[in-house]
């Protein structure tokens, strides 16, 4: 059994696993069977098939990644040169098809990965150093609690 604190507030929980990869989570006296996806970008949970929640892994718009695996064909801007926010800096080949990346702001453009590499989606393809800085979002802290909760009722115990 697993005891989440938060803020001073306690939920109990406890999970068992299914033969097919998902979790079965015992919560407040109910269940529900979770299935867990983590890769590059986060992590995914499907929760009995009708909600999905995703935990970014990071949202930094000075990193660059790859949304996709492929091969990083070249880069359309030189290293250390300007580029405009939604321009082109790079093309990829993703099953036999060109595809641009495009930077999402204003910046210095650093090449990190090489042209003519294999990446895999998520990985650093160029840095930018920003114009406006302001524009980086960082995660506000939760300040709230759990709502109150009775322990979860595992099977093969009495209530």
């Amino acid at each position: 059994m697993f005891a989440l604190e938060l803020n001073g507030s306690v939920v109990y929980a406890d999970t068992r696993p299914l033969s097919d990869g998902r979790l079965l989570v015992f919560y407040d006296s109910k269940t529900c069977a979770v299935f867990t996806e983590q890769d590059s970008t986060g992590l995914r949970l499907e929760i009995d098939g009708t909600r999905t929640v995703v935990f970014e892994a990071e949202n930094d718009p000075s990193k660059l990644r790859a949304s996709t695996t492929g091969k990083l064909v070249r880069f359309l801007v030189p290293d250390g040169a300007h580029v405009a926010a939604n321009t082109p800096y790079a093309e990829m080949e993703v099953m036999k098809m060109y595809m641009q990346l495009s930077s999402g702001d204003a910046g210095v453009l650093k090449h990190v990965a090489n042209a003519d590499s294999y990446v895999k989606a998520g990985d650093l393809i160029a840095q930018l150093d920003l114009d406006d800085s302001s524009n980086i979002k960082t995660a506000e802290e939760f300040t709230g609690t759990f709502l109150a909760t009775r322990p979860p009722h595992l099977p093969g115990t009495r209530c």
